[in-house]
């Protein structure tokens, strides 16, 4: 194993591989890692499924939430001796459930993808996208978070040559994944709760069951088992149960 040669003149020690006597050598080329970390922002940290506060594009306020992607580069050096550097990126949504339950509007379309290129520069300056509005469209409470990732490359000429490419770091943008909450306690300004309970009612009991139905008058006491369960990890703060008994 030999890593002293710089084989293809691109500042880079290669890697040549060999065997006794087997007359072979495999040559291992290194081409420049670009590290660049990846940070999504978002406007609040959590989305309320009963509470507008993204603008649709009709105007009205419905669910939702909005984040930004920003990029900044912190090698030592610019790749191929650029300034600026080109990257392409896609950004997925609810990635772990078939049926996404927030979605982004573009071109009349919605989709939980949103993909984009940027441009940056070797100055360790952040450059960001604009904020854009992400939609919870879903009559499934599930206060599962939301999962979101990122994917992203260079944006590099097709044609050129290997010993003049670059590559991402992929650990950094691996990084960038996130979640994003979904809160099921009550907004602030309607005190308007979406429930996630569940009522088990159980086995009416009485003495005198040969009594049967239940003459008014004729049954003293009767005893009615129930349990209130939260489905969610979301505390029942204030919960109450109300019964009404009839009257004549």
């Amino acid at each position: 194993i030999s890593s002293h040669k710089d084989v293809d003149d691109n500042s880079y020690n290669d890697v040549l591989v060999g065997s006794w006597k087997s007359s072979h050598a495999v040559l291992l080329r290194t081409i420049k890692v670009v590290d660049v970390t990846c940070t999504l922002n978002f406007s609040k940290s959590e989305i309320h499924p009963k509470e507008g506060e993204v603008s649709a594009p009709d105007g009205t306020l419905v669910p939702g939430i909005e984040f930004s992607v920003c990029f900044r580069y912190t090698g030592e050096e610019a790749p191929s001796s650029q300034n600026v550097i080109s990257i392409e990126f896609k950004v997925t949504l609810d990635d772990e459930e078939p049926i996404p339950r927030v979605h982004i509007d573009y071109e009349n379309q919605t989709s939980r993808y949103y993909s984009r290129s940027i441009d940056i520069d070797t100055t360790n300056t952040t450059f960001c996208t604009k904020n854009v509005p992400v939609f919870y469209a879903s009559d499934n409470f599930n206060n599962k978070p939301i999962k979101v990732i990122i994917d992203s490359n260079l944006n590099q000429d097709d044609n050129l040559p290997f010993d003049k490419r670059s590559v991402l770091n992929q650990k950094l943008m691996k990084d960038a994944a996130t979640t994003i909450n979904i809160g099921f306690q009550c907004p602030k300004e309607t005190r308007v709760c979406s429930t996630n309970m569940t009522l088990d009612v159980g086995e009416v009991k009485y003495p005198g069951k040969n009594i049967y139905p239940l003459a008014i008058g004729k049954v003293e006491v009767i005893t009615i088992p129930f349990k209130v369960t939260n489905q969610g990890p979301d505390f029942a703060y204030g919960t109450a149960l109300q019964v009404w008994c009839p009257t004549i």
